[in-house]
């Protein structure tokens, strides 16, 4: 899986080559920028000028951003799960304006 910062989610075959996109017009108008896939709950966590996150086939899509001042200026970057305190929810950390929220 990787993003481009024109609002599209793509997943690679490292075998044939093949690229489709998984998910397009996401990210708003600053792209998406990080990425993070839960593979234990199997969802998509992705970020630009939202915190979103979708089932891999792009059904589910949520925003779970919440008190975060993101816009085009000032997008997220990179993302990081964590499964240690609970593996059926992790914790979402989210790099932006200088800090880890």
């Amino acid at each position: 899986l990787y993003t481009d910062a024109g609002e599209h989610i793509y997943q690679v075959d490292l075998v044939t080559n093949k690229q489709t996109v998984l998910l397009d017009r996401v990210g708003g108008s600053a792209g998406t920028r990080g990425l993070a896939y839960d593979s234990i709950n199997n969802w998509l966590y992705f970020s630009g000028v939202q915190l979103m996150r979708s089932r891999p086939d792009g059904s589910e899509l949520q925003n779970i951003t919440r008190y975060l001042n993101l816009n085009n200026q000032n997008p997220g970057f990179q993302i990081a799960l964590d499964h240690h305190f609970d593996s059926r929810n992790p914790r979402v950390y989210l790099a932006f304006n200088g800090g880890l929220y």
